[in-house]
Parts: C-alpha cells; structure tokens; sequence
C-alpha cells in the first residue's frame, strides 16, 4: 500500500493506467515523498536503530542537498521536511511503513522497549509540528 501511494504521490501516472484511478485523478501533481520503511528495524537495540534512521535520513538529506549531519533524528526530519517544502514548493508526503516494527520485538522487555519508544516517539513527534509543510501523513502498522 505504502508503494502505492508513493508512486501516486510521485505524479506517477503512467502506473495507474487503464485503472479507475488515471480517470479519477485530474493534475497527477508530483509531491516531494518522504518514505521510510521501518521493517528493517526488526531486532535492532539502541545503537542499531539510530543507525539506520541515520541512514534513511541521509539519503534523504543528499536528495534535497542538505549536509548529513549526525543529531537527534527529530530535528533531521523537520529540517528535511522544511527543506523538501522549500525546494520543490509543494507540500510533502510522509509515509512509514511498520512504523512499530522496532518495538514488536522487545514488547516484553521493560528496559528496551522503554529505550526503543523513546527514539521512535522522538522520530515522529515533527509530523504534527510540520503540519503546514505537509499534504499526507500515513503510517502503517504489522
């Protein structure tokens, strides 16, 4: 479903064709995507997992020109968000698949899953502060 929308989102028209959906939809505007899929956060402690939210970040922050620079992953992704407004001048669409994916695992353990909560809480707490800079937000769960 996430790549779906992603392509939807990237004004990808040619993908929906002979669908309901190519009639359906009239401008096929192509909006800055950000995706992030958090099944790669499956078994992942502390360290791990700020890594790979460094790595998605990242690539993200090459794509719109930004320095990738280490910091909390909170400021990274409202600076990206900014940036991706700025840039393109169209508001941006955040998708997250599994976003509970790095929590699944350590449910049972007090001590990681407190840990772990904290830096995705961390992670997503800009998508309501970016509201004016966004057109979707979705988010899926397993």
């Amino acid at each position: 479903l996430t790549s779906t929308l992603h392509s939807y989102f990237s004004g990808r028209k040619d993908l929906f064709q002979g669908l309901v959906m190519e009639r359906l939809e009239k401008e096929w505007i192509e909006y800055p995507v950000l995706h992030f899929d958090m099944s790669m956060a499956k078994h992942v402690d502390k360290e791990r997992l700020e890594r790979l939210l460094d790595f998605m970040l990242s690539d993200y922050e090459r794509t719109f020109g930004l320095d990738t620079t280490a910091g909390d992953a909170n400021l990274r992704l409202t600076r990206l968000i900014k940036c991706a407004y700025e840039k393109t001048g169209k508001k941006v669409v955040v998708l997250i698949d599994e976003y509970d994916a790095p929590l699944l695992d350590v449910v049972h353990e007090k001590e990681n899953l407190g840990v772990l909560r904290n830096i995705m809480r961390n992670f997503y707490s800009p998508l309501k502060a970016c509201d004016p800079y966004l057109k979707y937000v979705f988010l899926t769960g397993i």
